[in-house]
């Protein structure tokens, strides 16, 4: 997530990230497998968009199968590259060089990282990857805390928790 300024799977592991942005707005960014494979560059990329003011709501790594790729990219099916896009979840090509899907991709169809195009986009493809997650239900129970609290990223569940649930874990241990 990502607070706004006054005028954020397929065959091998991937890393699903739901990112937030005053309402916050939700989106979703994947972290393809190329990046997923390497630990120094999935640090990186978590860094960059920690950097960039994105709070991590929800993630998780998990294997997908062609099928269920093929669900996810179904809009584009009758399309000539429907297979390349389902064999390595790309659904663009480099348009910005310092991007992460530029930076740590490898070529146009295997870029690193797929990010929700629309709002509406988001919402579908979040309902895809976290069925169980609810937009709105985050909004209302949620959704304040990363507001008007003091968080921070919890590196090994890979998302923001308030400081006081952290420290009440760290005493627990």
């Amino acid at each position: 997530a990502k607070r706004r300024r006054a005028s954020d799977a397929t065959t091998c592991n991937s890393n699903i990230t739901m990112c937030i942005t005053s309402r916050l707005q939700l989106t979703l960014a994947i972290l393809k497998p190329d990046v997923c494979k390497i630990p120094v560059k999935l640090q990186a990329v978590r860094r960059m968009i920690l950097d960039h003011d994105f709070f991590f709501v929800r993630s998780k790594v998990k294997n997908y199968s062609k099928e269920e790729i093929e669900k996810f990219y179904g809009e584009h099916r009758e399309k000539f590259f429907f297979d390349r896009l389902t064999s390595y979840m790309s659904r663009a090509v480099f348009e910005a060089p310092l991007s992460i899907r530029a930076r740590f991709g490898l070529t146009d169809t295997r870029n690193g990282a797929h990010g929700a195009d629309s709002e509406a986009s988001a919402k579908r493809e979040m309902g895809f990857f976290f069925p169980e997650f609810d937009p709105q239900k985050w909004h209302a129970e949620e959704e304040h805390r990363f507001l008007t609290e003091k968080l921070m990223f919890d590196e090994e569940r890979c998302v923001h928790v308030p400081i006081e649930e952290q420290r009440s874990k760290t005493l627990r241990e």
